[in-house]
C-alpha cells in the first residue's frame, strides 16, 4: 500500500513542474515499484499457502 501512495506522491510532485526528464523519472518509478509490488504480492500468496 505504502508504493502506490509513494507513486501519488510522485506523480503530484511531477504534476506541477512536468518536463520530458521528470516525466521519464517517473515512468522508470512506475515500471520498478509495479513489478516490485507484483512480486512481493505473488511471494506473499505463495507463503499463506504453504503455511497452511
Amino acid at each position: 500500500m505504502a508504493l502506490e501512495f509513494q507513486l501519488g506522491a510522485d506523480i503530484l510532485s511531477t504534476a506541477v513542474a512536468p518536463g520530458w526528464e521528470e516525466i521519464g523519472k517517473l515512468g522508470a518509478i512506475a515500471v520498478i515499484r509495479t513489478g516490485l509490488n507484483f512480486f512481493l504480492s505473488r511471494e506473499l500468496a505463495e507463503e499463506r499457502s504453504s503455511v497452511v
